[in-house]
């Protein structure tokens, strides 16, 4: 139909193409996990079956809450209030989860 417009539809897409690739590099070395052969690493693994097997039951299987649970996924405290919380418990009003 318009051949001038080919070259510059091609520059265009791979122009878009790369962005894309840098910015999809750029968010996975912010990760605290690695993904080789479609599989995680060991402590990331053990962090999901552990998640699973006592947090899933409130928060929910993909940490948004529920009505008696905060969503872990608003906020990351830090490391050390992250392990006094599970270690110890929390309690905030009515709601209470067990160290």
């Amino acid at each position: 139909m318009f051949p001038w417009l080919v070259l510059p539809s091609v520059v265009v897409c791979t122009v878009a193409a790369g962005f894309c690739v840098s910015s999809q590099a750029e968010l996975a070395s912010g990760k605290f996990y690695e993904i080789v052969g479609n599989k995680v690493d060991a402590r990331t693994y053990n962090g999901f079956r552990r998640y699973h097997g006592s947090c899933n039951h409130c928060h929910g299987p993909d940490g948004m809450g529920s009505t008696f649970a905060s969503a872990l996924v608003d906020r990351l405290p830090g490391i050390e209030v992250f392990r006094r919380n599970v270690r110890d418990g929390v309690r905030s009003g009515a709601s209470v989860m067990k160290g």
